[in-house]
Order: C-alpha cells, then structure tokens, then sequence
C-alpha cells in the first residue's frame, strides 16, 4: 500500500506593492527641472564658447607681436645666425665681401684726374704736344697720343713722364710711333703710349 502526503497550508507568497501611475503636476515639475537644467547647460557652453573664443583672440595678437618683434630683432643680425647650414651662409658672405673689395678697387680713385693732369703738363717739353688722353678703368689705364718733331724730343717726354711721383707706380710701353706724312706739318712724329698700373 503507498504512502501519501497531503498539505493542508497554502503556499505563502509576498504581497505585491501597486504601481501608482505619475500625475501630471508630477510630470510637470519633471519636464520643468529637466527644461531649467537644459538652459543652465547651453547658457554655460555658450559662456565658454565665448571666453575661449576671446582667448584665442589674444593669444593670436601676442603671437603677431611676438613675430614682429623677433623679425625686427632678426633683422639686426646676419642673416648667417638664422641659416641651418652656417658654413654655406659664411662663404656666400666671402663672396659678397670678395666682390665688393673688387668693385671698389675698380672704382676707387688712386690718383685725382686734376693730378694726373698737372704731372701731363710738367712732363711736357718743347715740340711735344698732346692730343688724346683717355683714362679707363678708373685710372688704371692711361693711352696717351701725340706729336712731336723729333724722336729725340718725344724722348725726353718720356723720361719726364715717368719720373714724375704720380706715375711711379705704372708701367709705360710705346703702342705706335710713325712718321706723319699726311697733314702738311710733314716729318713730325705720331706717338700712342700705354700707361698701365702695376697691380693690374
């Protein structure tokens, strides 16, 4: 014969609590704190927004004069301070001096024209006049043409010529002599000579 079980108690289970739905004054004061948060929040973005825009501002205006003021003062020094490769900017700088020291030279004036002339006018003889005188490479070279009645004459204008101290330091040559057999002035002497400075 089997055994049976009958329970006599039923089965204790928790109450379960009732859902109240929102009013709508509950609702309302919800959508309210949420609409005010909302407005609280933008207002600060956009206060933010505006103090980081004027940062930028000043901080762009002391960029600029940062700039300036590093340029004027670049300015002040070689170019050679503010170059990666130094050695190169060196040797450009070389040259420029080399070619200025040469233009220089080329355009400086070792002896006053007014000078030159006068030792032309001491160094003259009798029976010796000159025609041309041409002066280039700012005085380094010197052609002088003219005649004269005698060799002999043309001579001692040559000797003159060169002792005189502004002349010390040019090296004189004879270009041309010959005989003038066309004008009417006939057994003068035609003469071309070459003055020409020894650092040359």
């Amino acid at each position: 014969m089997f055994r049976q079980e009958v329970n006599l108690y039923q089965t204790f289970e928790d109450p379960i609590a009732p859902i109240t739905p929102i009013t709508w004054k509950q609702m309302w004061i919800i959508n309210t704190i949420f609409l005010f948060s909302l407005i609280i929040i933008t207002f600060s973005n956009y206060w933010h927004i505006n103090t980081l825009k004027k940062t930028k501002i000043e901080l762009l205006k002391k960029v600029q004069e940062t700039q300036a003021a590093f340029y004027k003062i670049k300015s002040t020094y070689p170019s050679v301070f503010f170059s990666r490769d130094v050695a190169q900017s060196i040797e450009k700088m070389e040259r420029e001096i080399l070619a200025r020291e040469k233009l220089l030279q080329k355009t400086a004036n070792h002896g006053l024209f007014s000078q030159q002339l006068e030792a032309f006018s001491t160094a003259i003889v009798p029976n010796v006049w000159l025609t041309e005188i041409t002066l280039s490479k700012s005085g380094d070279h010197i052609i002088i043409k003219g005649q004269s009645q005698s060799a002999a004459e043309m001579q001692q204008f040559i000797m003159h010529l060169t002792s005189e101290k502004i002349f010390s330091t040019y090296a004189l040559s004879v270009k041309t002599i010959e005989d003038n057999t066309k004008t009417e002035a006939k057994g003068d002497l035609l003469f071309e000579l070459n003055l020409i400075r020894n650092s040359i």
